[in-house]
């Protein structure tokens, strides 16, 4: 059988909240996203299923590249940016699972992106694709004098590691261009936390990425150079 939670109205962000059935109960915390939670047997406590958190696993993560700029209304944004120079613009936007970044250079567009190997995209103008595992360096040539390189990182942290690294990344947060803490799973582990940073380089454009996944105690880093000329 389907089990639906009820919505729980009238609770705030922080506040626990715990829904009786007759086989099972969901026991959960309210956060400004929604409800985060699992569903237990009430006998044997064995956990049933887990309801979706704020962001996806790390496990889950897909890197993109297009030749075409991709519709933002498909991720949900929390925090942009938008950078414009007298040759190139960027638009930055930090979404649920990572961020998308869309570079402009005369009639050429790139966009980059992180996504769960389930979010619907487009196909068009689609050339790069990787699975979000260990380290990597991928380069992508564009006409018209562009070109695009980028290395990213996936680090799994021992939980005390992780913690320190996710304070670290709090406090750089603060000073950063583009950053978004999300509120936490539980009062146990700390929100998850976004951080773009970006700057005008000779002859291209420098963005740094960093995403924390407290549920799995991972670090997602990219760097990124757009190169035109």
């Amino acid at each position: 059988s389907v089990l639906f939670i009820p919505r729980a109205i009238g609770l705030q962000s922080g506040d626990h909240c715990c829904f009786y059935f007759s086989e099972c109960f969901v026991i959960g915390e309210m956060t400004s996203l929604g409800c985060s939670a699992a569903v237990v047997d009430r006998v044997s406590g064995q956990m049933l299923m887990t309801i979706p958190s704020a962001r996806a696993s790390v496990a889950d993560l897909v890197f993109h590249v297009y030749r075409r700029p991709v519709h933002p209304e498909l991720f949900r944004t929390f925090v942009t940016k938008k950078i414009v120079t007298n040759q190139w613009s960027a638009d930055l936007r930090i979404c649920d699972v990572g961020h998308l970044v869309t570079f402009r250079y005369g009639n050429q567009v790139l966009t980059e992106m992180t996504a769960t190997e389930t979010q619907p995209l487009p196909h068009h103008f689609h050339c790069l694709e990787r699975r979000l595992r260990g380290q990597r360096n991928e380069t992508v040539d564009v006409l018209s004098g562009l070109k695009y390189q980028v290395s990213f990182q996936v680090e799994q942290l021992d939980q005390d590691i992780f913690l320190h690294v996710n304070e670290e990344l709090l406090a750089d947060s603060r000073k950063s261009q583009l950053a978004y803490h999300f509120p936490p799973v539980h009062r146990f582990m700390p929100g998850a936390i976004s951080v773009v940073n970006a700057e005008p380089v000779y002859g291209g454009f420098l963005v740094h990425t960093y995403h924390t996944f407290p549920e799995n105690t991972a670090v997602v880093k990219t760097q990124s150079l757009f190169e035109i000329g």
